[in-house]
This record gives structure tokens, C-alpha cells and sequence, in this order.
């Protein structure tokens, strides 16, 4: 969690490279705004291996996230940002399902409106319904 500008994308783009050095790990980046691995046709470096899933349309990620999960087989998801009640759903569901993951989630929120607490409200909601599951939102 932080404010605009701090290295959030950075983080994840870190963890993406060194996730995905792990050749047991089938890591997935999916890039709604290509801020992650950038805009061209080919991912940048900076994700190492991780395989890179460019969503053509913003309004489209929630259908890349469940292309990712079903087609995929993906240890780890490194998404960005979740930010329309499609993607909120989504996540929530993939992070309650019983699919034996060890689900972790980092809810990175910048702005303080009714979206961002319902968002954070439903990422998080997941967090008390068993001990096999982690979370760190702040």
C-alpha cells in the first residue's frame, strides 16, 4: 500500500523476476495497463520468465485474470491493480476457492473512495475464513 509514485509497480515487477527464477513456479503477470511489463510485443526484462499477459482492454482484465487460472495452471498471479467490481469478484472468488494454494494478498489501495473500500473490504472479507490463508492489507 502507497501513495502514487513510491515503487509499488516496481515491487511487484521485482517479485516477478525473482518468483519466476524458480523454475518449480509457473508465475503469470497480468497487465492491464502494460505498467509492468511494458507496451511492446515482447515483456521487458524486468519480470524475468514470469509469463506475461497483456490485457488489450482495461475493462477486459476480470476475463484475462479467469483465462490465467484456468488455462495457465499458475502457482503465483502478480496483477497490478484490481479495480472494477468485476476483478474485486473474481479475485475474492479465486482467493476463497478450495484449489489448495496458499493464498496471500497484498491489497495496495491510493485513493479513499467508496471504490477503494469496497474493494479492500472484499479482498480482504476471505481473511477469516481459515488459517491456511494469509493476509497483510493495510
Amino acid at each position: 500500500m502507497g501513495w502514487r509514485a513510491t515503487g509499488k509497480t516496481t515491487v511487484l515487477r521485482e517479485y516477478a523476476r525473482l518468483l519466476s527464477a524458480d523454475t518449480r513456479l509457473n508465475v503469470i503477470v497480468v497487465d492491464k495497463t502494460c505498467e509492468l511489463a511494458g507496451d511492446s510485443a515482447t515483456p521487458h526484462s524486468a519480470i524475468g520468465s514470469a509469463r506475461w499477459m497483456p490485457v488489450g482492454k482495461p475493462h477486459m482484465q476480470h476475463q484475462v485474470l479467469r483465462e490465467a487460472v484456468e488455462n495457465q495452471s499458475p502457482d503465483v498471479i502478480i496483477v497490478d491493480e484490481i479495480s472494477t467490481p468485476d476483478e474485486v469478484r473474481l479475485w475474492a472468488l479465486l482467493l476463497s476457492a478450495s484449489l489448495g494454494w496458499e493464498s496471500r494478498t497484498r491489497c495496495a489501495r491510493q485513493g479513499r473512495g467508496f471504490d477503494s473500500r469496497a474493494r479492500r473490504r472484499a479482498i480482504c472479507r476471505w481473511r477469516r475464513r481459515g488459517p491456511s490463508r494469509s493476509a497483510a492489507c493495510d
